[in-house]
Order: C-alpha cells, then sequence, then structure tokens
C-alpha cells in the first residue's frame, strides 16, 4: 500500500524551489501577462493562456487576486504553478479556473491564504498544495484530474477546508504534519490512492462524504476525530494519472486495497458515528503492522457499517507492529462477507455492539479481550453468532 507519508516525500521532492524568494519585480503591471508579479489588489480581465511557466505570482502582503471568471492555463509541460505565494501575509485567490501547471495554487510560508471558488484541473502533480503556513482557508473550490493530491498541507497549523469537491485525483486531500486542520464537508470521490489522508495533530474530519475510492480514510494521526463522514464504495483502485491503473475486476496493486476507514497509526484517535458501506474490504480496520507507527488508546464508537466484502470492524496486530488498547463501543455492523467484529488482539474491550446478518461471527475476538457487555448478534452466517465475548439476540 502507498500510504501518506510515501505521498508527502514525493511531493516535496519535487517542490525544493519553494526554498527560493519570488521571482519577477515587485511592481504592478499595467495589463497581465503569464509570469507577472502582482503587488497590490488584481481583477483579471481576459484569460493567461499557453503560459510556458508560472502563471501569476504574489509579491506583496495583503493581495487579492480576483480572477473574475477567468482562466490562467498552462502550456502542460512547464515546472511552475499558475499560481505563486511565497512568504506573504493576507493572500486571497478566487473566482476562477486554474489549469495545466504542475501544481495550480502553490503557497509556501504565507500567513492567512484564503482560496475560495476557485476551480483546478489538469494539475500534474498537486492541484492546491499549501507548506509551512498558518490561517488557511481553502473553501467551495473544485480539484480535478491532479497525479498526486487534489489538496495537500504540509507543516500548516489553522488550516480549514471545507466544501471543496475533489475528484479523479491520486489522493483526494492529504494532510501532512501538521496541527488545528479542519476537514469538513467535503465531497471526495474517485481517487485512485485514497480519499483522505489525515497524518497530523489534533484534526477534527468531520460531515465528508467520501465516495468511491481506492481506500475512504487513511489515519495516521495523534488525537484525529473522524465523524458523521459518509465512506461508500470503495473499490480498491481507479485510474487516475499517476494512480492505479488496473480498475476492477481483477487484482488491484497495493496502493488501494479497498477499506473505508483504516487507522494504520497514532495516538488517542477516535472513529465516532461514521456511516460505512459497501467497501471492498474491511469497513472499519485498526491495523498495526509497523512498529514505526504504534497505535494506542483508539475509540471506535457508534459507527454503522454495511456491506464490507470482509469484516465490518476489524482490530488486527500484524507482524512486528504495536497495538495499545483499542474500545469498540456502540457499533453497528451489518451484512458483513466475513465477521460483523472481528478483534484479534487481547488488548481491546468490546461494549453494546451489534452484529446482525454478517457471513460468519457476528462478533469474534480472541482469548482475553475484555467483554464490556450488552453486545447483541443474530441471523448471521456461524450458529455460534459470538466467540468469546457474551452476545445476546
Amino acid at each position: 500500500m502507498i500510504h501518506a507519508k510515501v505521498i508527502s516525500v514525493v511531493i516535496v521532492a519535487a517542490l525544493g524551489f519553494f526554498g527560493a524568494s519570488a521571482p519577477g519585480q515587485s511592481q504592478e503591471p499595467a495589463a497581465l501577462a503569464c509570469g507577472d508579479t502582482i503587488t497590490t489588489d488584481v481583477t483579471l480581465s481576459q484569460d493567461l493562456l499557453n503560459c510556458p511557466g508560472a502563471g501569476l505570482v504574489i509579491g506583496a502582503d495583503d493581495v487579492t487576486l480576483d480572477l473574475n471568471g477567468h482562466v490562467i492555463d498552462g502550456d502542460g509541460v512547464g515546472d511552475a504553478p499558475g499560481v505563486l505565494a511565497v512568504e506573504q501575509e493576507g493572500v486571497v485567490i478566487r473566482n476562477g479556473s486554474i489549469r495545466d501547471f504542475v501544481e495550480g495554487v502553490a503557497a509556501a510560508r504565507v500567513d492567512g491564504l484564503h482560496v475560495r471558488h476557485v476551480q483546478v484541473s489538469n494539475s500534474r502533480h498537486v492541484g492546491i498544495y499549501v507548506e509551512r503556513s498558518e490561517r488557511v482557508r481553502l473553501r467551495d473550490s473544485t480539484v480535478i484530474d491532479t497525479v498526486f493530491a487534489g489538496i495537500a498541507t504540509f507543516f500548516s497549523t489553522n488550516v480549514r477546508i471545507v466544501d471543496n469537491f475533489s475528484s479523479h485525483n491520486g489522493a483526494g486531500i492529504n494532510i501532512t504534519a501538521g496541527r488545528d486542520v479542519l476537514v469538513a464537508s467535503n465531497l471526495v470521490t474517485r481517487s485512485g490512492f485514497v480519499g483522505l489522508v489525515i497524518e497530523t495533530n489534533r484534526a477534527v474530519v468531520r460531515g465528508n462524504v467520501v465516495r468511491a475510492n481506492g481506500i475512504g480514510v487513511i489515519v495516521h494521526a495523534n488525537h484525529a476525530r473522524i465523524t458523521r463522514n459518509q465512506v461508500l464504495d470503495t473499490i480498491g483502485c481507479v485510474t487516475v494519472p499517476g494512480g492505479c491503473v488496473q480498475p476492477p475486476p481483477g487484482p488491484c496493486p497495493e496502493c488501494a486495497e479497498g477499506f473505508g476507514i483504516s487507522v494504520e497509526g497514532g495516538t488517542g484517535n477516535v472513529i465516532a458515528d461514521n456511516e460505512v458501506r459497501r467497501t471492498l474490504r474491511h469497513g472499519i480496520s485498526v491495523r498495526a503492522y509497523d512498529p514505526a507507527l504504534p497505535i494506542r488508546g483508539t475509540i471506535v464508537r457508534g459507527n454503522l457499517t454495511r456491506g464490507a466484502a470482509l469484516d465490518g470492524i476489524s482490530v488486527t496486530l500484524d507482524g512486528e507492529g504495536a497495538l495499545g488498547h483499542t474500545r469498540l463501543v456502540r457499533n453497528r455492523a451489518l451484512a458483513s462477507g466475513d465477521d460483523g467484529v472481528d478483534v484479534r488482539s487481547k488488548r481491546a474491550t468490546l461494549k453494546a455492539n451489534l452484529a446482525h446478518h454478517n457471513g460468519d461471527f457476528g462478533i469474534t475476538a480472541v482469548a482475553g479481550v475484555t467483554d464490556g457487555g450488552g453486545n447483541r448478534a443474530r441471523d448471521n452466517g456461524n450458529g455460534a453468532q459470538c466467540r468469546n465475548v457474551d452476545c445476546r439476540p
């Protein structure tokens, strides 16, 4: 599987030019052309087409670039972004389209970045890329047909990513090594790798619809809250630029294994009140497979899984992975192909979970788990209904 760290390393390596100062002279052009640097508020009056380098560069603080419904268009081969901002404050980019660049919008060390009502397409790397920035607001924008991530933030704080649409990107939204991040009410679909990658501290991921991605959500985080999301129809792999190229049916490459929500590292994460339906593998997976990515103190609470091809909820310790205590409370696992709930670690508590109409056990656990009581199971394929926990119908 290709995880967030792999995607992050590739993106950061290819964007080394962010350490340099913004090119161009600090003066406002009388008429805008490709590559110009703007230092005051600008409303675009015409399309900028077939730009061989950067489209426009933000060269001062407190600048608003209003695209005014126009397009900034790259030549499809240049190694530059559509709009670039480096070491500025108070940058606003809004109301238009950016296409055919390496990155549509690229910002580094910007304090107060607002991107809204922008359509980014055909980026050869990342649609909207933000690095080492603060007070970032990405809203009401569309990112499609991007090789790696539609939206990616790195080492950034106080980030709000709200009401965006991501489709046919390698990853939909990729959050790495930041803190105080909100990802809310976005629609993410047809990502080749994964819909949401959450690899940060104290993120809130709430109310998103994540549909028909290779994997729905990957969590390598500390104290993240993944709540009230809909994760639907994970399909293992889809065809996108730079993504998986083997669509179902048939074997899928390891880059996308079809989990709904996959917790793969971190401490104190809460997976609560999500709806996960029709996944190619497990609906919700807590899987410790790498000693460098221990999992501790995960709470899986109040979720609904329905129609997982394997287990509705799976807690697994693979190889040399480190898995601390996991609490499964008040979840419902329905119509899974294998078990409703399958717990393969003694360091777990199961309380008040419900499992109906699953292919094998309703709830199965290794000996030694903590049975918190109140678990229920009926109409499952295995007549015992539950193993190593007490269940009532």
